[in-house]
């Protein structure tokens, strides 16, 4: 009879890498803002090639329009309406703003020629050809009056780019492009108990702002990690050390004739061994039960040379099972040990864990207490809710937005910020904007900077 290899469990590998998708901002350019300045600001420099390119670092004078800038790239691009995100853009002082991204769209919102207030058109198109336009009227006080049929046709096209916003201003307060989606869900019928509790308690959280911005941000980090390692676990391997024990003890008390060389029966205790060693970190971060081999392996010795063969022939669905779920969770383990070793090299005599059972928890050495997120000094604080906002939206192609990074941060963390933030970045659909005034982090990234300079002096210069 033809033998069929078995398939004992094996996990399908989560996909924590989403697709890559073209949906980078390339470039942002402004005409008349404040009646004064025209901008053209390039994510990548022709003659500067770059080792970052999730990375755009916008540097200028005070007064130079940086932080309007971030937040109209925000307000400009978001499909969430009635959250003043277009009553926003009607009040800055502009003749043109927009934002061209990856894939050849274009996004824009201008005014007629010379006027830099009052009533704005946005449109939407795709290699120079419109596929949406919508006019905003302005009332006196600056507010957007209408959100008519064509303004619904322009949020669906911002929608289908299926990019999140995150904007991190320099008082620390976080706005998102998709902020009303758990508001809606909340608005929704659903039976699900815990998750409207999360959702009630993060949205009373990012409402507050301050510290409980910071706690909503761990909550959806530990959310984003028990999701995953959710997808990655398969229910049948848990038991799988013990089960597989007894069986190998009652195969072990019968006869047999075949032997098992030494060789083969050496190479299986090192196989043995290994997986035993890679499974720890797994098990520190509560996605696999600690895995004790000793007494598998004393058994094999102990048993009958006729035995093993058999024993060897029991035992390898289990290391096939074991082996499949460790890959399956590999990437997430490989997440997670970058973000909180990263947390690890900023904060001293502290450890941050993350593990399934008591989700993110911050010890403090060398008394092991536990602290609270609001123990942490105001430069920690800042560091662990930016790389939990970029950790938990790993699963979508999102822009980080953040002004003035370096807030709160001594010199030494101001060197490590970006590369942290980068790193925790990897193989994801994200890209990274910062306004600075940071010397530390202008020049590191040197070819990353597009510094703010009016198109004029440039032509005059």
């Amino acid at each position: 009879m033809r033998k069929r290899k078995p398939n004992h469990g094996k996990s399908k590998n989560i996909n924590l890498r989403p697709p890559q998708k073209e949906y980078s901002i390339k470039k942002i350019f402004t005409r008349n803002l404040f009646g004064t300045y025209d901008y053209d600001i390039q994510s990548e420099q022709e003659d500067l090639p770059s080792n970052h390119p999730q990375l755009l670092i916008i540097y200028g004078d005070n007064g130079s329009g940086k932080t309007t800038l971030l937040k109209l790239v925000l307000h400009l691009l978001s499909p969430v309406r009635n959250r003043g995100h277009r009553s926003f853009i009607a009040k800055v002082k502009f003749e043109r703003f927009g934002v061209e991204i990856e894939n050849g769209i274009t996004v824009e919102a201008y005014r007629p020629t010379g006027q830099t207030t009052g009533d704005f058109r946005i449109r939407f198109s795709q290699d120079n050809i419109p596929l949406a336009e919508a006019e905003f009227n302005v009332d006196s006080d600056g507010d957007v009056l209408n959100d008519d049929a064509a303004a619904h046709r322009l949020y669906a096209h911002l929608t289908a780019l299926d990019v999140e916003f995150h904007y991190l201003a320099d008082d620390r307060r976080l706005e998102r492009s998709d902020a009303v989606d758990d508001a809606d869900l909340l608005a929704s019928p659903t039976n699900d108990d815990t998750l409207r509790a999360f959702l009630e308690r993060r949205q009373k959280n990012l409402h507050l702002g301050g510290e409980n911005t910071l706690i909503a941000a761990i909550d959806n980090v530990v959310e984003w990690f028990r999701k995953h390692a959710l997808m990655g676990a398969d229910s049948g391997t848990v038991q799988a050390n013990t089960i597989y024990s007894d069986v190998i003890k009652r195969i072990a008390d019968h006869g047999g004739d075949e032997g098992t060389s030494a060789s083969t029966i050496e190479d299986l205790q090192t196989t043995l061994s290994s997986i035993s060693r890679r499974n720890e970190t797994f098990s520190k971060f509560g996605l696999s039960p600690p895995l004790d081999v000793s007494d598998i392996q004393n058994t094999i010795l102990s048993a009958r040379k006729g035995n093993q063969r058999l024993i060897r022939s029991v035992l390898q669905p289990y290391l096939d099972g074991v082996v499949a779920r460790l890959d399956a969770l590999q990437d997430l383990v490989n997440i997670v040990e970058r973000f909180t070793g990263s947390l690890g090299s900023f904060y001293r005599d502290k450890i941050v864990s993350l593990d399934l059972q008591n989700g993110l928890t911050i010890t403090s050495l060398p008394r092991n207490e536990r602290l609270r997120p609001q123990d942490l000094s105001s430069g920690e604080k800042q560091l662990l809710l930016l790389l939990c906002n970029i950790l938990s939206a790993r699963d979508r192609a999102s822009v980080f937005i953040i002004d003035e990074p370096e807030i709160s941060l001594n010199i030494k963390w101001q060197r490590k910020l970006v590369s942290a933030l980068l790193g925790c970045m990897e193989n994801s659909s994200s890209q990274l904007i910062i306004a600075t005034h940071s010397v530390e982090l202008l020049a590191q990234y040197k070819n990353n900077i597009s510094k703010l300079t009016n198109i004029s002096d440039l032509q005059h210069g």
